[in-house]
């Protein structure tokens, strides 16, 4: 199931030592997408927290615009936090 957010969802982001903010456009079971400012690299392992979830995952690709990177995380492990409303209207 791919969740996106109705409104902007911060994420921190955490690969080692260096900490930066991104925005959530999508989360699913496998994958994590998000936009930030901050350079990282395929491959990268890096940590992320947010309100409503934290866990650990690995750049699997790299899309830049600018002076935004989106990346594409594989999740390595993930937890939920109470609190996160899922819509399923179809």
């Amino acid at each position: 199931m791919k969740i996106e957010p109705m409104q902007p969802t911060l994420v921190t982001v955490s690969h080692e030592g260096n900490n930066g903010l991104a925005n959530l456009i999508y989360i699913n079971q496998e994958e994590l997408s998000i936009n930030s400012t901050l350079s990282l690299e395929t491959g990268n392992h890096i940590e992320f927290y947010s309100h409503y979830f934290f866990g650990r995952g690995v750049i699997k690709t790299v899309f830049h615009q600018l002076y935004q990177y989106q990346y594409r995380l594989f999740i390595e492990e993930i937890h939920y936090r109470r609190g996160i409303v899922i819509d399923e209207v179809l």
